[in-house]
């Protein structure tokens, strides 16, 4: 299932290599995510607007996730004052382009999703051909007019957006939909001057915790493994941890997409009934994923054991029986 119609009705034709199997190891294990969750990923094209203090960890995440198609738009560049909290740049990008530094940076890290930069700001003559050739949005960008056009826009195309915002030591993230009668002109009327870092000072981690929560709900609208927080604002203070909650007035619970998957055959086996073949003489080539200390504690007699990830990189030595 997935919070987006698109991605819930094509991500059964996507296929995951046996190396993009090795590289993902990890979330395939995750009960939330495992082998669908991650294709839902690779389907999945997700616009982020802004490559400063969020769109740095946010893009880092979604990347490492396996977001198939990932655009980045900043028109900024790297400034030596971005450094010290904009993680995915180094000396060597300062006065480069934000946008074509990071997609080259997450290219090299990971070679199986697609990356493109668009080296300008967004603005009301690119907002919509943008937007609608995306199935969600990512505020990571530091000007309010350019939330309320994501808001806008975003509304009149269907597409969920996830809001991010700093001050000091405090962060706020959400998630803003117009099918769920969530917006940001909701929550602000009103268009009121907010200080952006550069006024009012933040710090990397600081960046880095709200932006990762950003990532995350990406994550959830995208694979469904979880409940997204729409319409829930989140504030979360960094130096004592304390998280102030609220929610809009009104918000409708989306539709969650799922789509029938094929029968599959039944191959599990109670360990009683594989003892008793064994004991008839039935032969298995077993192998035992647990760690090597329970693994050590007991198991079966001639079990081999081997770990995830030697499994997926060894998949061509192993016998097809």
């Amino acid at each position: 299932m997935s919070y987006l119609s698109r991605i819930a009705a094509a991500y059964n034709d996507t296929i995951l290599s046996e190396e993009e199997l090795i590289y993902y190891a990890r979330h395939v294990l995750l009960p939330g995510i495992g082998s669908d969750g991650q294709k839902k990923l690779k389907t999945a094209r997700v616009l982020v607007i802004g490559a400063g203090g969020l769109g740095c960890p946010v893009l880092q995440a979604l990347a490492g996730a396996g977001v198939g198609w990932i655009t980045i738009m900043d028109g900024d560049v790297v400034t030596l004052g971005n450094l010290a909290r904009q993680w995915l740049f180094e000396t060597k990008n300062v006065g480069a382009n934000k946008a074509r530094s990071a997609a080259e940076v997450l290219g090299d890290r990971n070679p199986f999703i697609e990356i493109r930069a668009v080296e300008a700001m967004l603005k009301a003559s690119n907002a919509e051909a943008l937007i609608a050739g995306h199935d969600l949005v990512v505020d990571a960008t530091d000007q309010l007019e350019a939330r309320y056009l994501i808001d806008t826009v975003c509304a009149r195309l269907d597409r969920p957006w996830v809001h991010g915002a700093l001050y000091r030591e405090s962060g706020q993230a959400s998630i803003f939909w117009q099918r769920a009668n969530a917006s940001y002109a909701a929550l602000y009327p009103e268009k009121t001057e907010a200080p952006d870092c550069a006024s009012a000072g933040i710090l990397g981690a600081t960046a880095s915790m709200i932006g990762n929560m950003q990532a995350q709900e990406v994550i959830k609208l995208i694979t469904g493994s979880a409940v997204p927080a729409i319409g829930v604002i989140r504030i979360f203070n960094t130096m004592n941890f304390e998280v102030r909650q609220m929610k809009l007035p009104g918000i409708r619970k989306p539709e969650v997409f799922e789509v029938d998957q094929p029968e599959e055959m039944d191959h599990t086996i109670e360990w009683e009934h594989l003892e008793q073949r064994i004991s008839i003489g039935e032969r298995f080539k077993i192998i035992d994923l647990r760690s090597p200390e329970i693994f050590a504690e007991s198991h079966f007699s001639g079990a081999e054991n081997l770990s995830f990830e030697s499994i997926l990189s060894d998949l061509p030595k192993l016998d097809d029986n």
